[in-house]
């Protein structure tokens, strides 16, 4: 296991947020499996190495996030503009969508464990009400870096403008002090 080791060291430079999302990455492509029946794990380290893995995190969470559909990503994309920690009516707001559709958009971000819901409401149900009080965050900062560079820069200032009023028109004003900053 000592040169798989030394590749990932190398690869993520001792990060634990990124070793474990480029351990998981070798995992969901199969580079790395369990064998059951020895019961041992097997790679095939030449293939790895050939691969082409960035040993940028960023860039490394933004080549997952484009695996998303395009909805997806332009929601988690919105997301950054929010924060960190984010509630689902927010998000929908910045959507310009209701609470369902939105969590029924971000569910792919949530099932590859990039986005998490912070309370047991995240689930389908037709209770907008629920959905609404759904406080959600970003795996990690990193995660929530990527998605910001998913929108180009030269959208950036008027997405940023446009969101900016659809919150301001649509949060009460118990909202828009618990969201000052």
């Amino acid at each position: 296991a000592k040169p798989l080791a030394a590749l990932c060291y190398e690869k993520t430079e001792g990060n634990p947020f990124f070793l474990n999302q480029f351990l998981l990455s070798l995992y969901e492509d199969g580079d790395i499996a369990y064998n059951r029946k020895q019961g041992v794990w097997t790679w095939d380290l030449r293939h790895i190495q050939q691969r082409q893995i960035t040993d940028n995190v960023v860039d490394f969470m933004v080549d997952k996030l484009r695996g998303l559909d395009a909805s997806t990503q332009h929601l988690v994309s919105l997301a950054s503009l929010l924060g960190g920690t984010f509630t689902l009516r927010m998000l929908a707001i910045a959507y310009e969508s209701d609470a369902i559709e939105t969590a029924e958009s971000l569910w792919p971000a949530l099932q590859l464990g990039l986005i998490i819901p912070l309370n047991e409401n995240y689930k389908f149900s037709n209770s907008p009400e629920k959905l609404n009080l759904t406080q959600c965050r970003f795996l990690h900062d990193r995660v929530q870096e990527a998605a910001y560079t998913l929108v180009k820069h030269q959208d950036m200032p008027e997405l940023r403008l446009h969101t900016g009023w659809l919150l301001l028109s649509n949060m009460t004003e118990d909202e828009l002090e618990a969201q000052l900053f």
